[in-house]
């Protein structure tokens, strides 16, 4: 039982990890297309 918690744990860090990778992406890329995007003029 303790070897599954382990490696549950350590599944859920490995996730944790993921989700940070595409979370960084995906704030760079919105970055990214927000640059290449035309400015709105505000009247």
């Amino acid at each position: 039982m303790l070897f599954a918690w382990r490696l549950t744990n350590a599944e859920i860090e490995k996730l944790k990890q993921q989700l940070a990778i595409y979370q960084t992406a995906r704030a760079a890329y919105a970055r990214a297309l927000s640059e290449e995007l035309p400015k709105k003029e505000v009247h």
